[in-house]
This record gives C-alpha cells, structure tokens and sequence, in this order.
C-alpha cells in the first residue's frame, strides 16, 4: 500500500461499476487504477471514461496492476469465484450485494474471509444518512421504545441488465431488492423468531413479496418490495418507524433535506440535520479506512450479509410454501 491509500482494481463496466466510480471522486484513501469486464468494448469505454487500465482478465489484472483489493461489481452468481480468486492472492474484497446467489455460496465466501483476504458486502443502507440515523436513534432510545416498523422499496424492471429477475441470474425481488430492506431490519432489531410472507411469481421468482417478521419484543415489522411496477412509477423507498415518543418517516419522493422527518409526541415535526457523504462514497471510504487501520467491519460485518440472504430465503419459502417460516431453523 502506497501513501496511504488502498490501491483497487474495479470488476464489472456496468451499471454498479459506474456507480461505484462516480461515487469515489475526492476520496482520500482511494486509488482505482484499472477495471476487468470479460466484455473488452466495455472494458476499454469505461476505463477511457474514468483514465483506469482495461482488462479482461481478472488474472491478469491483478499481475499487472497489482493491487491491494478487489470492488466486485458483477452479476452475483459471479461473487463466489470472483472472491476465491481474490483470496489466492491475498487480495481484500468489497462486493456488491446480495453477498451471493445461493446460501451454499454465501458460506462458502464466508469461509474465504481471512485477515489476507477479508471481505466486505456492500450494504449502501448502512452508510445512507436517513438509514444510519434511524439506527443510531432507535439503538439509543432517542425516542423510547421501538413500537413498529414498516419498509417499502418498488422499481420498474431493471432495464439495463436481463438476469436480476431471474432465479438463476439475480434471484427475484426478494433477493437483489428487498435484502436492502430486510438487512435493515436486521440492523434495527436483529434477526426475526419467524417470517411470514406473500407474493407474486414472475420469471420463475418472487418479484412482488410482503413480509410480517415476528419477534420477541413484540415490535409490529413489515416490509413490502416490488421488481414490477410500472415503467411510469419511479424508484421508491420508504420507511416509518414507530417509537413511543415519535414517528420517523423517510420518503425518497421528498426533496432532499425533507426526506426524513420526526414526528415527536411533543412538540413540533422536524428534519434533522443530516451528514451530506454520498453513501456510495461513504461505503468504498469506510472499506478502505478498515482496510489500511486494520480495524474490524464492525459497521457491515460479513456475518450480518450472510444472516440477510438467509432472511430472504426464508421470505421465498413463505411465499411458496404459504406458511410462515421459523427462521433459523
């Protein structure tokens, strides 16, 4: 490592490898120097667009750029042998989630995590403002007890790939879209005493699903994901969170600044002053920072990614089997 700074290599020229590369202009402890897509068009285009080496080759990449880890931004049922690469050659790994496409793969990955090779999922929830600060509030009781939880996330079907609805190819809604939710979740309350679920099959998988978790607190959780609204129907999410001395509601459909507000017992509603990072941004930081200060993912540790897939799984079989899941078991 050069100056302080984790020298990467990015693999996937798409839609997530863009995202991931506009998120990280100004970072400090960043470096990308070269992109792997097995597409060399795509390779060569995206690397011109942001002054990277194309490859590809991940092998080969690795030998020429040398670098201290790997941001995997590829299809999931990639993820699995992307990260056994990584981890022969001792190379850190942040990955898009889902961490993978199956359960099996999923702990399999886990497995490869090492303090060579540690590996990081790419949870944005955790590092999204409005997400952190409902995390933050309701672990400190800022405003009492937990009563109730309610997420919603919808999109049109995703236009600029063709496996992320399939069950062989992205899983469905519940997968690739509703993990956001359900690892949210997770992070509020930890993981639920069973799942119970409804939906809609297209393309072979749950695109449209309903979930109520049960826990032992007794705190009331729903969450609702959807891959098929309408083209006319734009990108939403969603949260309300019930507290005994407040409500707080995020809408992605507020201007920014407005999209989370608190509503308290007493007093007037508000909305609070809220860190401005780009939580792609804030993600790839946090990655490198951990990396360089050797320091735990305590933010996003492997294990909580794993327990999210798992979660989902159980929200497949509910809807399948029309019977709630005891989660865990």
């Amino acid at each position: 490592m050069v100056n302080d700074k984790l020298r990467m290599l990015i693999v996937g020229a798409g839609f997530m490898g863009e995202t991931h590369l506009e998120a990280v202009s100004g970072l400090e402890h960043v470096e990308f120097t070269a992109v792997v897509d097995r597409d060399a068009a795509k390779a060569d285009a995206f690397a011109e667009k942001f002054g990277l080496t194309p490859f590809d080759s991940l092998d080969k990449a690795i030998d020429i750029a040398a670098p201290d880890a790997v941001d995997i931004c590829t299809p999931t049922t990639t993820h699995l042998p992307i990260i056994r690469t990584c981890a022969d050659h001792e190379l850190h790994c942040l990955c898009e989630k889902p961490v993978a496409l199956t359960l099996e793969d999923a702990r399999a990955i886990k497995a490869l995590d090492s303090s060579y090779s540690r590996i990081m999922v790419a949870q944005v929830l955790r590092f999204w403002p409005e997400y952190q600060y409902a995390v933050k509030a309701v672990a400190e009781k800022q405003f009492g007890d937990l009563v109730g939880v309610d997420c919603k996330r919808f999109c049109s079907p995703p236009d600029w790939n063709d496996w992320m609805m399939r069950p062989d190819g992205g899983g469905g809604a519940v997968i690739d879209l509703q993990i956001h939710d359900l690892d949210f979740i997770l992070n509020l309350l930890g993981a639920p005493k069973t799942i119970s679920s409804k939906g809609a099959v297209t393309n072979g998988a749950v695109n449209t699903v309903y979930n109520t978790l049960d826990y032992d607190n007794g705190a009331a959780v729903w969450s609702e994901g959807s891959m098929i609204a309408p083209v006319s129907y734009p990108f939403r999410m969603w949260y309300k969170i019930v507290c005994s001395d407040a409500v707080l509601e995020f809408d992605f459909w507020r201007p920014k600044g407005e999209r989370l507000m608190v509503c308290p017992v007493n007093g007037d509603k508000f909305h609070p002053e809220l860190p401005k990072h780009d939580a792609y941004g804030e993600e790839i930081s946090y990655f490198a920072r951990q990396i360089l200060d050797n320091a735990p993912f305590d933010l996003c540790p492997l294990a909580s990614s794993v327990t999210a897939l798992e979660m989902c799984y159980a929200s497949n079989e509910s809807v399948r089997s029309g019977a709630p899941v005891a989660f865990g078991e």
